[in-house]
């Protein structure tokens, strides 16, 4: 989306308005002040055993955290002991957790805000089958039940080409459980994807018959970048949810439920088109068979920026992708043996970006497993079983990725944990937050900004020009003296979403501002305001702005829709974030 120009920047009051000055020659050379704003990286570690089990009960003492190599101290400790589960899980005929040293459990205590999980169900019906859903879904009410009792925040959104939150956080139990009962009846895709790869096999046998390999190469190409299209459109969806989670405080979770990911789109192809033409034909396999593995590496450092933890569920379970040494055993293909290096291949493939992903952030891959229950306790435990460093970074925003390393001074003793993060500038923090106030409408806004729109003007067959107004009370904004002038900088950032979830950029626009000492004195509380035009498309837009004080380091987010080519019908208003 194109901006159009800044059309102005006006001091407004309720009895007038002054223009404020710009490009005046004997102006007083801008203030400079700086901020230096400390950096904690909180660090969620999850300590086992030999033979797994929850390890809890050690002290800041017991660790180390080492970034990029070089040691760092900790300066923030904090643990969780859910005092009630844990009861429950240590009376259980299989153990699941012991103190280390033997020590008795304290006493539990409350979990302060920094340390709330908020928790956030990725339904990826784009890739499941119905099948498959529907036994994750039965699972997953008693496993959201129990997070709603143990007093976390729950999210649920869905992935089918279009993201969709159908359920904003809460913590209330039934408004979770009538969530997963509307997802049981959406429509998914998996079915799409098994479809066009037997599609293709067969043009590929076909293909065999007649001795035509260019036949068989164009059938493999097709489903091929028909799936990378695919892959990365999850993976950008599933990107955008991870910005958007990082305005929330505290610890946050995303269960990812899926039916598989593709590491390299159509792979177990390339490997069947050797086999059916000879191996000198290889050569095709080098040309097609791109991997994403990067991809799945940009979301895992995506997730560790905004101190996300990811658990991926398989939600085939024990099956596998499977089925094509049976459904092609009477075509009379002669390399029989090779429907079942298919199934391995494809298995392997979806598989590996969901282990990717969880390692690198600290959570767990759940594969393989028809026990869907006990898949969701070992997650459960993660919850309330964990410790949190916290240590000063050293970088102080320097945008670059830091690797981490957590290690216990007790022998046999296993440290899980997020690989690593990315010390980002607070602009670029803000930005995110200001994408997180668009898509998960939350509120702050203790600079009082207010938002107002023009009358949006048709500029072509479904779009129009609507003209925007942030309005910034300058009783919130802190100002310095300077010379004759008072002077402060802000920086705006404005995210539009249309009615079929396609989203903007995050637009940034900086506004300094210079006042003459005594310009506000005739004035009755005077605002700050910012006009620009947006090109948007005909329905109800949802806009988000965040605006930042950067000496004062204060933010501010607020979002409202606007109706936009359109009657506004009886008893219907644009909902308002403001």
């Amino acid at each position: 989306m194109k901006r159009a120009p800044i059309l102005q920047l006006v001091l407004l009051s309720c009895v007038g308005s002054l223009a404020l000055a710009q490009g005046n020659e004997n102006a007083s050379p801008p203030v400079f002040v700086e901020r230096i704003d400390v950096n904690i990286v909180n660090v969620e570690v999850f300590v086992t055993d030999s033979q797994g089990r929850h390890v809890f009960g050690l002290t800041k003492d017991d660790f180390e955290i080492t970034e990029d190599g070089r040691p760092v101290e900790i300066t923030n400790f904090f643990t969780v002991e859910r005092e009630d589960r844990l009861t429950r899980i240590l009376e259980g005929e299989n153990g699941t957790g012991r103190r280390a040293g033997g020590r008795t459990s304290a006493v539990r205590k409350p979990v302060p805000v920094d340390q709330q999980l908020s928790l956030i169900v990725y339904i990826d019906n784009f890739s499941l089958k119905p099948g498959n859903r529907k036994r994750v879904l039965k699972e997953l009410r008693g496993f959201l039940d129990e997070r709603a009792f143990q007093g976390d925040n729950v999210m649920i959104v869905t992935h089918n080409r279009k993201l969709e939150v159908v359920l904003p956080f809460t913590r209330e139990r039934e408004p979770i459980l009538r969530a997963l009962d509307k997802i049981g009846k959406y429509a998914t895709s998996g079915n799409i994807d098994e479809f066009l790869r037997r599609a293709a096999i067969e043009e590929m046998i076909g293909a065999q018959q007649e001795d035509d390999p260019g036949r068989a190469e164009i059938a493999m190409k097709s489903y091929a970048d028909s799936a990378r299209d695919d892959v990365r459109r999850s993976a950008r969806a599933l990107q955008l949810t991870l910005r958007s989670l990082a305005g929330l405080p505290g610890r946050k979770a995303i269960l990812h439920v899926s039916d598989g990911l593709q590491n390299t789109p159509g792979e177990e192809l390339y490997t069947f088109y050797a086999d059916l033409f000879g191996r000198d034909e290889q050569v095709n396999f080098d040309r097609y068979a791109d991997s994403e593995v990067e991809l799945f590496k940009t979301l895992a450092r995506e997730a560790n920026a905004q101190r996300v933890t990811i658990y991926t569920l398989d939600a085939r379970g024990g099956l596998g992708s499977g089925g094509l040494t049976a459904d092609y055993s009477g075509l009379g293909f002669a390399v029989n043996a090779s429907m079942s290096t298919l199934d391995t291949i494809r298995d392997f493939n979806l598989e590996a970006p969901l282990v990717e992903m969880a390692e690198r952030t600290g959570g767990a891959a759940l594969l393989n497993s028809f026990n869907v229950k006990e898949a969701l306790a070992r997650v459960g435990r993660d919850f309330e079983m964990f410790y949190s460093l916290g240590y000063a970074s050293p970088g102080g925003g320097d945008g670059e990725y830091h690797n981490i390393k957590v290690t216990t001074k007790h022998k046999g003793l296993k440290a899980r944990n997020r690989s690593g993060y990315v010390d980002k500038p607070v602009v670029e923090q803000v930005a995110d937050r200001t994408l997180a106030s668009l898509l998960l409408d939350t509120r702050q806004n203790p600079l009082d900004v207010r938002l107002a729109f023009g009358e949006p003007e048709k500029s072509g067959r479904n779009t129009y020009i609507l003209p925007v107004i942030i309005r910034i009370p300058l009783r919130g904004v802190l100002l310095l003296p300077n010379d004759a002038t008072r002077e402060g900088r802000l920086q705006i950032f404005l995210a539009l979403q249309d009615e079929g979830g396609r989203m903007s950029e995050i637009q940034r626009f900086p506004l300094p501002v210079s006042l003459p000492l005594q310009a506000t004195g005739d004035l009755t509380d005077p605002e700050i305001g910012y006009r620009t035009n947006l090109k948007v498309k005909r329905g109800t837009p949802k806009i988000a702005v965040g605006v930042w004080d950067e000496i004062s380091g204060t933010e501010s987010f607020v979002f409202e829709h606007v109706l936009v080519g359109q009657e506004r019908r009886p008893g219907r208003r644009p909902r308002s974030g403001s």
